[in-house]
């Protein structure tokens, strides 16, 4: 839940900051800027923020992180170079904090349906170890204390 509200966070401010600044129209005066660039080069034109799903769809793409300079480069272009503190921030906190702190719940939760405790499953008994139970003794001392 809170991954998604600071996914909506920052879409909501790449709309407001970005909104209308990536279009084909030639007549625009950043349309230069925007086609000399990698992400115009690429035709990366679908992730925008010009509407609120298409700015999900763009920090979405950008989890990912194989675009992310791709997709930073035509902001940049056409806007500011402070664009990148935007695209840096979501990288910090969308990235690296909350995808990673997702795929440990996630992982977590794996663990702990798949894995019995005491029991060496399919993963190398990787769970937790089981109770200590101490060993029965079977010398003469246990046996003359019962009377046989």
């Amino acid at each position: 839940m809170v991954f998604l509200c600071i996914t909506y966070l920052f879409a909501s401010i790449g709309v407001l900051a970005f909104g209308g600044a990536i279009n084909k129209t030639p007549s625009d005066p950043r349309y230069d800027a925007l086609m000399g660039s990698r992400y115009g080069q690429a035709g990366y034109f679908g992730l925008n923020f010009n509407d609120f799903l298409s700015a999900w769809f763009a920090l979405c793409s950008c989890l990912h992180v194989s675009d992310f300079d791709l997709v930073a480069s035509g902001f940049t272009a056409t806007t500011a170079p402070a664009a990148k503190l935007y695209f840096a921030l979501w990288y910090v906190v969308g990235v690296l904090l909350m995808l990673n702190i997702l795929k440990s719940f996630f992982l977590g939760e794996f663990l702990a349906l798949f894995l019995v405790p005491g029991q060496e499953g399919v993963l190398g008994g990787l769970g937790p170890a089981a109770p200590y139970t101490p060993p029965v003794s079977t010398d003469a001392t246990t046996r003359s204390q019962d009377g046989k």
